[in-house]
């Protein structure tokens, strides 16, 4: 009696949901999420949870700085005149040191 119980738990909520959840996975559906911030003390957190896309913005359009220099030889120091060796050496270090710390904290500049 109880194992004829469990199967129509199984049957009759279990695997609804596992193939509910199932669908929102491969449809690449992500959850409602909720932020809570309890207290004015907990007002950092919530900053940073709020500015993550500028963040992201702003780390984008530090890498396109550095881009203009790497890929048409834009100087970043003297706009009006090309980047000499040295700069060009120096902006494609920090792009690749950029997406190395990024990549430290499972973040990346691709969308």
């Amino acid at each position: 009696m109880k194992s004829h119980q469990t199967k129509q738990l199984y049957f009759n909520f279990i695997a609804p949901y596992l193939f509910y959840l199932y669908i929102r996975i491969k449809k690449n559906i992500m959850p409602k999420v909720i932020l809570e911030f309890d207290s004015i003390t907990e007002q950092e957190e919530m900053l940073s949870a709020i500015n993550g896309t500028k963040w992201s913005a702003a780390m984008w359009d530090l890498d396109q700085e550095l881009r203009k220099t790497t890929k048409y030889g834009n100087s970043v120091i003297t706009p009006e005149k090309e980047a000499s060796d040295i700069e060009y050496q120096i902006a494609e270090k920090y792009r690749e040191l950029i997406r190395e710390i990024l990549s430290g904290y499972n973040l990346n500049l691709e969308l």
